[in-house]
């Protein structure tokens, strides 16, 4: 019965979130807030690293934009120019 197996798996991944919690709240580095700490040694170079990567991919996701324009500028164009009728 397909009702029953639909049951069946809900109630596996209700129980593996659960388990999966307990988990993480056990082994977590900072469990509400009581032991302030950071995980990172060198807080301006990792700041510097971000802004780098960041901005990469930044003007990395803007020049495909741009290509992808001019490309579909261009292949329009093509079009145009070798499907008029004569």
């Amino acid at each position: 019965d397909l009702g029953y197996v639909g049951v069946l798996v809900v109630l596996m991944m209700v129980m593996e979130m659960l388990v999966m919690a307990v988990f993480m709240i056990m082994y977590m580095m900072n469990p509400a807030g009581l032991t302030p700490m950071t995980m990172v040694h060198n807080r301006r170079g990792a700041a510097v690293i971000a802004g780098v990567v960041f901005a990469l991919l930044a003007a990395g996701f803007i020049m495909y934009m741009i290509m992808k324009t001019a490309m579909t500028s261009i292949s329009m164009t093509i079009i145009r120019t070798t499907s008029t009728p004569t």
